[in-house]
């Protein structure tokens, strides 16, 4: 008599339903999952990703993207297709004074209420960025530290822009590449005192390593994006220059339609901006 046939299991579903299956499942059965077999646990790498990453100022999500993009896990990697990273801060003191005026007509316990739910999820996003420092080297949060505190601004973790180029080398389907520090991640509220010219101002010496780490990194790579858009664009001549030594094919697409906002920053790089973008659309269209 022939053996009973073994029972269906998840590990032995064709690629498309457990792939259905696994992408239903909450973040804590998606680990339970995991840890069931190493069997499921090596079906189910994959969508540690997704399609479209997303990273956040009080996260290390450079490092992440690295993890995901490293070159033990290139099927993670390969299933990214859209990344944007927001890098916004607020002048604290600024931004609660305004939130303030706005309730200013409101009853003294009705403002205090209304105050606290506004402000509640931005204070737990900076007690995220404290735990993280706690974890990082001495000197990384002490200089974080300072910063935030001279300036009364929004905490930022520091950003790994030497981790740019290895993380787009692993992404061989990317398609979409959005930075901004002109956009508010957190609610409705906040964003009605959220400046985002401010913004790009608190951070612009960091962002502009950020921008010119990508902007080469793309060129080096030669990575063919279909979309590339920069929010508090800050680049001059300088982070530009020795670009046109390398002779990239398909990222000129890429750079060529680049999207650009210019933060409307008052000061002496004003008009070096402004000469670096026409120089890198002019870098652009020589090499068509």
């Amino acid at each position: 008599m022939a053996p009973a046939p073994a029972p269906p299991s998840l590990g032995s579903l064709p690629a498309e339903l457990f792939s259905v299956i696994v992408e239903q499942l909450s973040l804590s059965d998606f680990k339970n999952l995991r840890l069931a077999s190493r069997h499921l646990a090596r079906e189910a790498r994959p969508f540690l990703s997704q399609p479209s990453f997303f990273g956040l100022p009080w996260r290390r999500d450079m490092a992440r993207l690295h993890s995901l993009s490293s070159s033990s896990m290139p099927e993670c990697g390969a299933r990214i297709r859209d990344v944007k990273f927001v890098f916004a801060a607020l002048d604290e003191y600024r931004a609660y004074h305004d939130s303030f005026s706005h309730m200013f007509g409101y009853e003294p316990e009705v403002r205090t209420e209304r105050l606290v739910n506004v402000w509640t999820s931005y204070q737990e996003t900076q007690r995220a960025a404290r735990r993280i420092l706690s974890t990082i080297t001495k000197q990384e949060a002490a200089e974080v530290r300072t910063r935030a505190v001279t300036t009364t601004r929004t905490l930022c973790l520091p950003f790994s822009v030497e981790l740019v180029g290895q993380a787009l080398a692993g992404l061989p389907n990317l398609r979409s590449l959005t930075l901004t520090w002109m956009e508010c991640p957190w609610n409705e509220d906040v964003a009605t005192v959220f400046d985002p010219d401010e913004s790009v101002r608190l951070q612009k010496h960091s962002a502009r390593e950020v921008q010119r780490e990508f902007v080469r990194s793309l060129w080096v790579l030669d990575v063919p994006l279909e979309r590339l858009r920069v929010d508090g664009f800050l680049l001059t001549g300088e982070d530009l220059a020795g670009l046109e030594a390398v002779p990239a094919n398909r990222a000129l697409t890429s750079l060529r339609d680049l999207k650009v906002e210019m933060a409307n920053l008052r000061d002496e790089n004003e008009e070096a901006r402004e000469a670096a973008l026409t120089m890198l659309m002019g870098k652009m269209e020589s090499l068509m």
